[in-house]
């Protein structure tokens, strides 16, 4: 079993922007297993090291990137708007433009203001 020593923030924002329940990783260290749904990712489980799991997540609530709370018993762990922008931020910034195969022969200016 190859164990990931860290995990970056940027995977574990959207690990749990697509809603993975790392609370189960945490609950039970026998059955952490999330796919990563991430293009050009591995499809293959990644098993988390409890220890750095929990100090990432504590990392990431100092930072107000995500809030925790306890609803009927279970620990519920939720994207911050501040989270939910840097998850955005991540999306954009792999963001790939096709490129057509055959050019039509018209240029374009783009103008920022």
């Amino acid at each position: 079993m190859e164990i990931n020593k860290r995990l970056t923030t940027k995977e574990l924002l959207k690990i749990i922007g697509i809603g993975a329940l790392i609370v189960v990783s945490l609950a039970m260290p026998g059955l952490p297993k999330v796919y990563f749904l991430l293009k050009g990712k591995n499809k293959k489980p990644l098993y988390f090291d409890k220890k750095n799991l929990s100090s990432q997540i504590r990392r990431l609530k100092n930072k107000e990137l995500i809030s925790i709370s306890e609803e009927r018993g279970d620990t519920i762990i939720r994207l911050t708007e501040k989270g939910k922008e840097k998850v955005l931020r991540y999306n954009f910034e792999e963001l790939e433009l096709e490129r057509p195969e055959k050019w039509d022969r018209r240029w374009r200016m783009v103008i920022f203001d």
